[in-house]
């Protein structure tokens, strides 16, 4: 071992080099006095007891709810089988459904596992009656929704400024569109029943008008909305056609025609079709038809000219037609025939997500292919579209074998 010392000073250290060794030798005690102190002081801490005289007044609650009006139970349809969604629980939420800046609240119940049982349990809303109690308005917005819910969810899904429920539950959800700013037309075979019927509807309306008619009044404003609807697709229809003839694009037509909007201008321009289904489009213009010529009053009209609605009716059954055209003048242009070709009939229904074929343009338009030649192959097709056109199929061929 080297006897060599080399001395040298650094700040407040004095440090021997011994070999590769380096040992504070000076003050050694000091250093140690000032690590337990700078330890002692770290471990300190402030006591976080808050002086008596900030510290808060202690929480209570008190059981208000028989108080409130609350008389809730939940079901959860236990039967003794101790099935597992019994132990789930439900749920509740607060919203304001009736927007007047006061909380209501919304209970999620159970219902009867057991299917012989025969009682019958609901979602309950309650509504805030401003003064501490609530009401149940259950019946009174439509509520009585049967399910085994297991939770909600609020939120103004269509954004219309009114809160909407979703409600998860056994089996699935439901999700509950608040109604209330939608107007209601009421009609009734008397004074008495309209009365009544307003009555019914004021409650649950009170950001939508509840308007009171006769019922014949009501009747026609039914039929009337469909008829125009009717109509509108007709005069899109027939511009379709009419642009068809003049070689130009009639949805760039639609988009200026469109544009054309100002105070108090409005142009509902839809979109051209295949045609128009369903069972109420197709029919409800005629039912206005016969009650206008039927109601025992004189009806001022053009002499000997047709019915601007009905018009518009044959306009739309028209279209089917015009689509066989339309396909045979695209098989031409390639060089092909309709009895020559294979066409695959995509969608029955008249409406998408749907199998309602009630009235389907798609039916007028499979007859002519079948006539052309361009579906010779039937039942297979009919496969391909699916159990509705089966239904329609085997409909079409009774009434034929009857008609023979």
């Amino acid at each position: 071992m080297s006897t060599s010392f080399a001395n040298r000073k650094l700040g407040n250290w004095e440090i021997r080099k011994l070999g590769n060794y380096c040992s504070p030798i000076s003050q050694f005690p000091n250093f140690l006095i000032f690590l337990l102190l700078v330890f002692i002081a770290g471990c300190h801490r402030p006591s976080l007891a808050p002086a008596a005289s900030d510290a808060p007044p202690p929480v209570r609650f008190v059981d208000v709810t028989a108080q409130a009006g609350i008389h809730f139970r939940h079901d959860n349809g236990a039967s003794g089988k101790k099935w597992l969604p019994e132990t789930m629980g439900s749920g509740c939420a607060f919203l304001d459904y009736d927007n007047d800046g006061w909380l209501d609240i919304l209970f999620v119940n159970g219902k009867p596992l057991n299917v012989d049982r025969s009682e019958r349990s609901t979602v309950v809303l309650y509504r805030n009656n401003r003064n501490g109690t609530f009401t149940d308005a259950t019946h009174d917005v439509g509520l009585r929704v049967d399910l085994y819910g297991m939770g909600v969810a609020v939120g103004d899904y269509d954004n219309d400024g009114f809160d909407d429920v979703y409600v998860t539950g056994l089996g699935g959800g439901r999700l509950l569109r608040n109604l209330r700013e939608h107007d209601r037309i009421v009609g009734g075979i008397d004074p008495v029943s309209t009365q009544r019927a307003v009555e019914l509807y004021s409650p649950i309306l009170t950001a939508g008008r509840v308007i009171p008619m006769t019922a014949t009044a009501a009747e026609v404003t039914k039929t009337a909305e469909n008829t125009f609807r009717d109509l509108q697709i007709a005069a899109i229809n027939e511009l379709a056609l009419y642009c068809e003839a003049m070689g130009i694009n009639v949805y760039d037509v639609r988009a200026g025609i469109d544009s054309l909007k100002g105070d108090g201008i409005t142009r509902a321009v839809l979109h051209p079709g295949a045609g128009v289904g369903g069972h109420c489009l197709t029919k409800d213009t005629y039912h206005l038809e016969r009650g206008a010529r039927t109601s025992g009053g004189p009806l001022d009209y053009p002499e000997g000219r047709e019915s601007l609605f009905t018009l518009a009716r044959a306009i739309n059954d028209f279209m089917p037609r015009h689509m066989f055209t339309l396909t045979a003048e695209a098989l031409a242009r390639i060089g092909k025939r309709p009895a020559t070709s294979r066409v695959a009939l995509l969608g029955w229904a008249f409406i998408r997500n749907s199998d309602d074929a009630r009235n389907t343009p798609a039916e007028p338009y499979r007859d002519l292919l079948l006539d052309a030649g361009a579906l010779n192959r039937r039942d297979a097709c009919l496969r391909a579209l699916g159990p509705a056109a089966e239904r329609r199929e085997a409909s079409r061929e009774t009434r034929s074998a009857r008609e023979t």
